[in-house]
């Protein structure tokens, strides 16, 4: 998050002393001018660029002055800003639900004669009542990764989505589950305060070896 904060913010008081400062400056400076202007016109070399010459050097005297006390004061003060990290309280979880869709899921080796992708579609099922009051989003991976549904508490919705999961909601080729876990690292929201999940519903196949780099990531993230 980005700040900005003031160590010292009482010490802007001094700026105060500045008034006092200006008008005792004022005072000596009208003196100062009267008697060079008197010191040089009742000379008998007029040179009258000299009074003016002295009269910019006390201005510009004053000024630095009263611009270094301001700067020692801003400087005293303490002014900072910038980013900085702030440790932020998981409470919850935010699951990404990653499905593989590829064509190797539609085999038909699973229990009660079922296909690999619908076993995983009713294990789903069975997962969601466990999880409520938590964030869930679904994504397909097969040659890619789509966020098919973003984190939402609304349940019913990945309920449709399991009954239509099929290898032909994605034209491309091959089965990439790595591509799968990078989206569903990007599902989630850096903004909330839970903590991220994500959940891998495949039978290992895999055409580009990008599955141990996503896991990687993941886990740094």
């Amino acid at each position: 998050m980005t700040e900005f904060s003031i160590e010292r913010p009482w010490a802007f008081f001094g700026l105060l002393l500045l008034v006092p400062a200006v008008i005792w400056g004022l005072v000596l400076y009208h003196k100062s001018v009267s008697h060079i202007n008197s010191f040089y016109f009742s000379s008998k070399k007029q040179d009258r660029n000299r009074p003016e010459e002295f009269r910019i050097r006390i201005f510009w005297c004053c000024a630095l002055r009263c611009l270094s006390w301001v700067m020692l004061v801003f400087a005293y003060a303490g002014i900072s800003w910038g980013t900085i990290s702030t440790p932020v309280q998981k409470t919850g979880h935010s699951i990404a639900m990653v499905f593989d869709i590829s064509y190797s899921m539609t085999a038909k080796d699973a229990p009660s004669g079922l296909t690999r992708l619908e076993a995983a579609s009713e294990y789903a099922k069975m997962l969601l009542p466990r999880i409520s009051g938590n964030t869930v989003s679904a994504v397909i991976a097969k040659g890619d990764g789509v966020i098919e549904v973003p984190l939402t508490e609304d349940v019913n919705v990945l309920y449709s989505l399991f009954e239509m999961l099929s290898p032909s909601m994605m034209s491309s080729a091959g089965s990439s589950l790595g591509k799968g876990i990078e989206a569903g690292l990007k599902s989630f929201s850096s903004s909330v305060a839970s903590a991220p999940v994500i959940w891998l519903f495949t039978d290992g196949d895999e055409t580009d070896r990008g599955l141990l780099p996503a896991l990687v990531s993941a886990v740094r993230s």
